[in-house]
């Protein structure tokens, strides 16, 4: 029987490269998060409620436009293993103020395609 290994991060310029090709860009304000259920090594999808407050690529999107991200996140139980990068913290992504993602043509968060811009002081 093979041995499957996890995917491999990829090196920082792939990621450029796939942004560079995303058919939106967009900045916006966040309102929620909300985490969705993890995996038992702790790896889940975080739901990412907010308004757009910039277009910088793409007419799909208009400032004042509500919107609903999948991102990727990690619980506190999270398992490092190699691989891909997993995802954000939830307690760092809920405290996100403002994000800046980057989209395919049918709306879902490219790889590696959302920064944290702004974040809410922390405890």
């Amino acid at each position: 029987m093979p041995v499957l290994m996890p995917p491999a991060e990829l090196p920082p310029h792939y990621y450029d490269q796939i942004r560079a090709q995303a058919a939106a860009v967009i900045v916006l304000e966040v309102a929620a998060v909300e985490a969705g259920p993890a995996s038992p090594r702790g790896n889940a999808t975080c739901q990412v409620e907010g308004r757009v407050t910039a277009v910088e690529r793409g007419g799909q999107y208009t400032a004042g436009q509500q919107i609903r991200l999948a991102v990727p996140c990690i619980t506190p139980d999270w398992d490092p293993v190699p691989g891909p990068w997993p995802g954000f913290r939830i307690a760092t992504l809920s405290r996100t103020a403002s994000g800046r993602a980057w989209l395919d043509a049918d709306g879902r968060v490219v790889q590696r395609g959302f920064d944290i811009v702004t974040q809410t002081p922390g405890d």
